[in-house]
């Protein structure tokens, strides 16, 4: 095994997508997990927005894996922070996260801003084979083993929800009905009605009970 020392990798996550972000950090501990402990070890900053991140970069100091979510941020404060963040020689990788539509329609342009361009869309085995490429390029290291079960299957589904069904999700888990949680969301219950199919469907579940089930019995998700 080479073993080198790269002391602490800083880790970004930039989302409004609460199941989004703890899919991320399950797959982020998983690929750490098998680095050398003595060499590599890292650190998930608390970021609230986009003015914050260049800042708490340069605090930081060293590495950084920075995460954007298409969902939430209009695309010219992408392309500034982008800018800002190499203007400032800091030695980082940025991972863009974006739907199949956008992807299909704008990663030619997308791969020219940030170094890793991923399509939410696809079967996450792949997502979490190209987030673990992200880590061994920013740790230099063969430490890390090649292994598929980064992540337990049960925290799978987080990564495919968008920034809506995460809201809808989480309206669910505070109790609310449908016509609460349309009205909180300021979209119609048939709306809401079909964000919950969707959101049945990526989890592969059938009624609101198996989804209390599955997603209570999982040890990555807390504070729901």
């Amino acid at each position: 095994m080479l073993k080198n020392i790269n002391g602490l990798v800083s880790i970004f996550i930039l989302t409004q997508n609460k199941f989004l972000k703890l899919g991320l950090e399950s797959v982020i501990e998983g690929a750490f997990s098998k680095c050398d402990r003595d060499n590599v070890s890292y650190n998930i900053c608390d970021i609230n927005s986009l003015n914050d991140l260049t800042i708490k970069m340069l605090r930081a100091g060293g590495k950084s894996i920075v995460f954007f979510d298409s969902d939430g941020f209009f695309f010219h404060d992408r392309l500034e922070m982008v800018n800002k963040i190499n203007d400032t020689n800091l030695q980082f990788e940025s991972v863009f996260l974006c739907d199949g539509a956008e992807y299909n329609k704008m990663s030619h342009f997308y791969n020219l801003l940030f170094k890793t361009v991923l399509n939410k869309s696809i079967p996450l085995r792949h997502t979490k084979m190209d987030i673990e490429g992200v880590i061994i390029k920013m740790v230099g290291t063969r430490d890390l083993e090649s292994r598929q079960d980064i992540l337990p299957e049960i925290c799978t589904p987080f990564l495919k929800l968008t920034t809506r069904e995460a809201n809808v999700l989480k309206n669910i888990f505070k109790g609310k009905n449908t016509r609460e949680i349309a009205n909180n969301l300021y979209i119609s219950e048939k709306t809401v009605l079909a964000h919950r199919s969707r959101i049945y469907s990526k989890f592969s579940v059938h009624s609101l009970s198996e989804l209390y089930f599955f997603i209570r019995n999982s040890t990555h998700i807390k504070n729901l």
